[in-house]
């Protein structure tokens, strides 16, 4: 769904490069692969950069600042990641520099104002532990890319954790 995204606002003039920040397991450029984008990642976890690299992909163990990669990226993409950056500004002025003119950023975060997070409050997983540093809705989001020189073309609120909220009505653990 957020490759469909992507395909609809990309400059079809632009090469089809994209780098996902915080790849994981390598889903979402698996899958950009397979629609011909030339994919790459930034994954921490060593144990998944490594499987990722022996099935062949290019991925990164370093902050995206300390890389030296090129203004080359049509798309940048942040599955889940942009809320747990301790400096999202600097990320935003650094993907700018390999963000070719008229790239596109892909951002999903959960929603602070989100159905789940309004039912379940202080149980939702968003406000689990300490690794969500920022939270974010609609708005406040949007105001911050526009605040860092991006154009927003796009939003929505996805609607995915239905069970958690059925368990939560149920009285059961969400």
């Amino acid at each position: 769904y957020g490759l469909e995204i992507i395909n609809r606002f990309h400059k079809k003039k632009l090469k089809k490069k994209l780098l996902d920040i915080g790849c994981g397991l390598g889903g979402f450029i698996k899958l950009a692969k397979e629609k011909k984008w030339v994919a790459e990642g930034i994954e921490f976890n060593k144990y998944s950069s490594n499987i990722l690299t022996k099935k062949g992909f290019q991925i990164y163990n370093n902050y995206l600042n300390k890389l030296n990669l090129k203004k080359d990226y049509s798309c940048i993409s942040m599955w889940n990641l942009f809320e747990h950056l301790t400096d999202p500004k600097q990320t935003l002025e650094d993907i700018k520099k390999i963000l070719l003119p008229g790239g596109l950023v892909f951002i999903l975060v959960p929603n602070i104002n989100g159905l789940v997070n309004t039912i379940l409050k202080e149980k939702a997983v968003a406000f689990a532990g300490y690794t969500h540093l920022n939270f974010f809705n609609i708005d406040t989001l949007k105001n911050f890319l526009i605040r860092n020189d991006f154009n927003v073309l796009h939003y929505e609120t996805v609607f995915t954790e239905i069970e958690t909220i059925k368990n939560y009505l149920s009285f059961e653990d969400p």
